[in-house]
């Protein structure tokens, strides 16, 4: 018979959260910690998928679209700030993939009959949408970081990207 894991509360805690609760750091509780820090990244990555979703919440509840909490919580605790988060490389990845997907939904939500009627205003503002972003991030990345021609449009092709994405995602939550 297999004991249940809820029986057991502290099976959920970090090794770090129990030996500071016990208060003793003793030999032989060094060895049975050591074994179980390999679920750490998990608990990190938990509690940063909470407080990111926590933040979504707070923003949307005064008036702001939940993307901009969760961005903040992201810069806050990511690797640029805090490092708090790991498996960096694996979440960017997933991003990528999620991105992907948002446009892939995006598309699929496209009513070609309203495209027929609106029709070049629809494509100005797509080209608008895209080219104003990366000109201003290369202007921005040329005259004021002082980066060259080939950086500067690296720059710029990524805000252009990224604003994309966003807008899609505050579009779609704003019903």
């Amino acid at each position: 018979q297999k004991p249940c894991l809820f029986a057991e509360p502290w099976i959920f805690m970090s090794p770090r959260l129990l030996a500071a609760a016990a208060g003793n750091a003793s030999a032989s509780h060094e060895q049975e910690s050591a074994e179980g820090t390999e679920f750490e990244p998990l608990y990190m990555l938990l509690i940063f998928i909470v407080a990111l979703w926590c933040s979504g919440k707070v923003f949307a509840r005064i008036g702001m679209p939940a993307l901009v909490g969760e961005i903040v919580v992201g810069i806050a605790i990511g690797p640029q700030v805090a490092n708090a988060v790991p498996e960096t490389k694996a979440l960017i990845l997933e991003g990528e993939v999620a991105l992907v997907l948002l446009m892939i939904e995006a598309g699929l939500h496209v009513d070609l009959e309203m495209i027929k009627i609106v029709g070049l205003r629809a494509l100005a503002v797509g080209i608008i949408g895209s080219l104003l972003p990366m000109g201003l991030g290369m202007i921005v990345a040329v005259f004021i970081l002082q980066m060259s021609n080939l950086e500067a449009f690296g720059v710029g092709a990524s805000m252009a990207t990224m604003s994309t994405g966003i807008a899609l995602n505050v579009l779609k939550a704003g019903g």
